[in-house]
């Protein structure tokens, strides 16, 4: 449910959530 509910926010807040969260995993990775 915790996943679902972030899809969902992340899909009301494209413009930063899913950017920042991108950017953040991706430096995590490196």
């Amino acid at each position: 449910m915790f996943f679902s509910g972030l899809e969902y926010w992340n899909e009301n807040n494209t413009s930063v959530s899913a950017r920042w969260s991108k950017y953040a995993f991706i430096s995590f990775l490196k």
